[in-house]
């Protein structure tokens, strides 16, 4: 993923994904509200799906690890592009 005024990517894993938007575990600090620009392939699929995303969600465990949801702004895949409205929060 690439954060807003950065050039620079930062890693995270992807925990789960769904039509409105994605969980990703992180040692980087992400700040609330921030969108990110993120490209994923599914399971089985060689084209990649590239979206911009907002953070609606933020949770630390114990140890260094952030949990993050994300909320997508619209898909882009290789069978077009597609509006996503949901308001739904990824816990």
């Amino acid at each position: 993923m690439i954060l807003p005024d950065s050039e620079q990517q930062q890693f995270g894993y992807i925990e789960n994904v769904s039509e409105g938007g994605m969980g990703i575990v992180s040692l980087e600090y992400i700040r609330p509200g921030t969108r990110i620009s993120a490209g994923f392939y599914l399971p089985g699929q060689n084209d990649k799906i590239s979206t911009t995303a907002t953070m609606v969600h933020i949770q630390k465990n114990m140890g260094m690890v952030y949990y993050y949801g994300f909320q997508f702004e619209y898909l882009r895949s290789p069978i077009g592009r597609c509006s996503v409205s949901t308001s739904r929060v990824i816990p």
